[in-house]
């Protein structure tokens, strides 16, 4: 096995990938449950894998991007967390990384992977609900504390920018999520084809760069497969990741009646919009577009 850091405190990066509201974070919750497996007090660390490429128009970023010194940073603020949980496993979850799994992969060449697909309709209704959310000033601070200190100023004008835009235009903040386009390619487009693009880009970017890895380093599944037989995929997973679990093992309760909720929720005029956008994905991904 190949090791991020060579030291009595060894650990393996474990990096869930999968398009934003498509259950990374039960999954991440779930999985860090488990004996041995250590993450992040908070749900994402973006301002840690934008080091370096903060001012980058999109979170597409390519191994190019992982410049000695980036590479450097990254992987100093995993194995500094590493030697915090004294852990075999580091689990890390950015939905962002689901556009850049290349440059992902260029800085931890050992990883594993655990990808996440789940229905285009499901999602983009899901996704649509955040680009409307309120402000939360825990949640944000949980994950602004991982800033590099030389970025705050720049984080600290793009934060009052984004709830300024929202306080001005009501029905959606100025960005959310991963950036799979510059902001202002997006500014005619309703939060309808925005959600919808946002998980096609997501999904085709993910599938791309898994085409070019080991597949003995990833391992796939789907939300209505995790959410229906939590108990079997968990199982799964810690096999994959080297992981003996306890017999004694109480295995959570995941509701599973999210599943459909896209299609009984959105309009017959938000599904005409959404649709066009969405049917190759849902198809190539072996889902069914209505």
């Amino acid at each position: 096995m190949n090791l991020i850091y060579q030291s009595s405190n060894d650990f393996l990066p474990v990096v869930i990938i999968g398009a934003p509201r498509s259950g990374t974070n039960i999954l991440r919750d779930t999985l860090s449950s488990l004996n041995n497996v250590g993450t992040w007090d908070c749900d994402e660390i973006p301002y840690i894998w934008l080091y370096g490429n903060k001012k980058h128009s999109a979170d597409m970023l390519q191994p190019s991007h992982a410049t000695p010194k980036v590479k450097q940073y990254i992987r100093k603020q995993f194995s500094k967390l590493g030697e915090e949980l004294q852990v075999e496993n580091l689990l890390e979850k950015t939905c962002a990384n689901s556009l850049r799994v290349d440059f992902v992969d260029s800085i931890f060449p050992e990883a594993k992977y655990i990808y996440i697909k789940r229905n285009g309709l499901d999602v983009t209704y899901s996704i649509m609900q955040r680009w409307n959310a309120s402000f939360s000033l825990a949640y944000t601070m949980k994950k602004f504390k991982y800033v590099p200190i030389s970025d705050i100023p720049f984080y600290g004008i793009e934060f009052l920018k984004n709830r300024y835009y929202k306080e001005k235009n009501k029905d959606r903040l100025k960005f959310w999520g991963p950036r799979f386009a510059h902001e202002n390619e997006l500014s005619e487009l309703s939060v309808e084809e925005i959600s919808a693009k946002q998980w096609v880009a997501c999904v085709e970017e993910s599938n791309k760069s898994f085409n070019k890895i080991d597949p003995k380093r990833v391992y796939s599944l789907t939300y209505e497969n995790f959410v229906t037989n939590p108990k079997q995929q968990i199982k799964n997973m810690a096999m994959f990741m080297g992981i003996t679990l306890n017999e004694k093992m109480l295995f959570p309760t995941i509701r599973s009646s999210s599943i459909g909720k896209g299609e009984k929720m959105l309009s017959s005029h938000q599904l005409e919009k959404i649709k066009p956008i969405i049917k190759k994905t849902m198809i190539d991904n072996q889902y069914t577009c209505p």
